[in-house]
């Protein structure tokens, strides 16, 4: 949307804001896949 609107700083941002959540998740995904849900799931039985 900044890019049709011609704001291309804006773009820019938005598109390395995307890139870091991404990589965010997959780091968090992969904690979580490693067990780093186990306390989480021990407390809640």
């Amino acid at each position: 949307m900044a890019k049709h609107l011609n704001l291309m700083d804006a773009a820019d941002l938005l598109a390395a804001t995307l890139a870091e959540e991404k990589a965010t998740d997959e780091k968090l995904t992969k904690i979580a896949e490693q067990g780093g849900n186990q306390a989480a799931t021990m407390e809640s039985k």
